[in-house]
Formats: structure tokens, sequence, C-alpha cells
């Protein structure tokens, strides 16, 4: 169910685009689990505010057709220094977001094929930045993927303090679809 509501919210859409996933907390797993499925064969650059990459790598076994590279805020933060892995970027702050503007352009400018950046998620990025600092870096990532020929979805849960980032950068994403 939650893999055909993704499928027909980007269908018609052109490549670069950008779209904003709202689900509900009890479905955001699957919900972040039929993205994945969803990209078919391209890159997927996992950016994750949520989670350690080691388990998205788990949870995303079998579901990806195309690679998937990391760029993981949370194992460093929680554990010190991690281990090196070779499709995994560590960031050292979920506050430092000039950090992986410049991390995603390294890591975008090195890949290749079709690209898509999944940003997990708009929720978890607000427990660490104030909304105005969040609505303006969604507003430049948004724009900025576009430029680099790469199709994005923030993932984000149902909530209040969501709905005002949503509300000012659904004005440059291409859809906002709620599953």
């Amino acid at each position: 169910m939650v893999l055909k509501s993704v499928i027909d919210g980007v269908k018609g859409l052109k490549p670069p685009f950008s779209v904003i996933v709202v689900t509900r907390s009890e479905s955001f797993n699957e919900t972040l689990a039929s993205l994945v499925k969803s990209v078919g064969r391209g890159v997927i650059v996992m950016v994750s505010f949520n989670r350690p990459s080691s388990s998205l790598e788990s949870v995303f076994k079998g579901k990806a057709r195309g690679s998937v590279f990391y760029v993981d805020l949370v194992t460093q933060v929680a554990s010190g220094e991690p281990q090196k892995k070779e499709n995994t970027v560590f960031l050292a702050s979920q506050r430092n977001l000039t950090d992986l503007s410049i991390t995603l352009s390294e890591v975008l400018n090195r890949l290749e094929g079709e690209k898509f950046v999944i940003l997990d998620s708009l929720t978890t990025m607000l427990l660490y930045n104030d909304v105005s600092t969040t609505t303006q870096f969604l507003q430049f990532l948004a724009n900025r993927l576009r430029l680099w020929n790469t199709s994005s979805f923030i993932l984000t849960m149902e909530g209040k303090s969501e709905e005002e980032v949503i509300r000012v950068i659904s004005q440059v994403v291409d859809k906002t679809i709620k599953v």
C-alpha cells in the first residue's frame, strides 16, 4: 500500500524532482523501505539524521535495486570514531548543515548514473536545528540537488513542528506526498 502510494506520487515527475514524503509514525519504517524500492536502479545517497548506517543496511538489504551510499550523521556522535567503510561517510554532528552540504557535493560529484538523495528525516533534523535554519537549509538543498541533476525525497512524520517547514519548502519542491 505505501509502496504504491509513493510510486503513484512520483508518477509523471521528470527527474530531477524533489518530493516531501509525509508519513505516520507507525508506518515510518515501511515508508522508508518503500522509498528505497521505488527508486529503481539508480544510486541512492541515504542521509541519515535518524539511525546509524549499519542499522539501515540491514533494513535495505534486498530492497535496493541499485547501490546505496550513506551519509551517517548518527554513528560518530553516538560512539566516537566509527569504522571506515567504502560506501559511508560519517559526520560528527547533526547540527553542522554546512558540512552536510559540502559532503553531499563531494559524494554526488564522484557517483555516476541516475542519483537519488533520501533525507531521513525532517522530524529528526528539527531535534537538532531550529525551524528557521532547517527551512533555509532544505530550500537551499532542494534547489542545489536539482542543479546537480539529483532527485530527492525528504522524509518526515506528521506533526506540528514539521507543518511550518513543510508549508515553506513545499514552494520549492515538486510535490508533497502523504502516505
